[in-house]
């Protein structure tokens, strides 16, 4: 009897293999999309902490990048007007900085770096080592002013004098901070657009 309905019996296996094969295969599917899904999740999130972080830290990283302007700007006449015994050249370049290295802790104090961590790319990293650079400008500017004043009031024109040619070069470390803040400031022009970062 059993040759007259299947007379080669294929040996496929029982209906419970199958479903069981079946079972396991819908169970790969569903993990494989529950993980796509979380993935894609995981992602806009990452995308909408970044834009808010960008967001966050662009008008500071804006108002810093003006502040370095003025430095890069400044140094040169102040030190250079030392240097070459023009004193009364120097104080206006030389307030300058002063004020700069005053207002400096201010804008850095506004960047936390939990907020740059978001950031995509290599922002986060770039603006956390501008912030290094920064410090150590404004630093370098409330000594190098604090010296200069404190030698114009004493009409010390030598020790000025001193303090020109021993100075660190504050423009170029200007410039180079700019230069490492120009990257995220395009970004975030791009991302935020022109409404949102006036």
């Amino acid at each position: 009897m059993d040759g007259l309905f299947c007379p080669q019996p294929v040996l496929w296996g029982d209906i419970a293999t199958w479903s069981a094969a079946g079972g396991t295969f819908a169970a790969a599917a569903v993990a494989l999309w529950i993980a796509l899904r979380d993935a894609r999740l995981r992602k806009h999130e990452l995308m909408r902490r970044g834009r808010l972080s960008t967001a966050k830290l662009y008008t500071p990283m804006a108002a810093l990048d003006e502040l370095l302007q003025q430095v890069e700007a400044a140094a040169p006449k102040a030190f250079e007007a030392m240097a070459g015994s023009a004193v009364a050249q120097s104080m206006a370049p030389m307030r300058a900085l002063r004020i700069c290295s005053d207002r400096l802790p201010g804008v850095i104090n506004a960047f936390e770096i939990a907020d740059a961590v978001y950031l995509p790319g290599d922002f986060g990293v770039a603006l956390a080592a501008t912030l290094g650079e920064v410090k150590l400008l404004a630093e370098i500017l409330a000594v190098q002013s604090g010296s200069f004043f404190s030698a114009a009031e004493a009409s010390d024109f030598g020790k000025m004098r001193e303090i020109a040619v021993m100075r660190t070069d504050a423009a170029s470390l200007a410039k180079h901070a700019r230069d490492n803040l120009a990257p995220f400031l395009a970004y975030g022009k791009n991302e935020l657009g022109e409404k949102e970062v006036k």
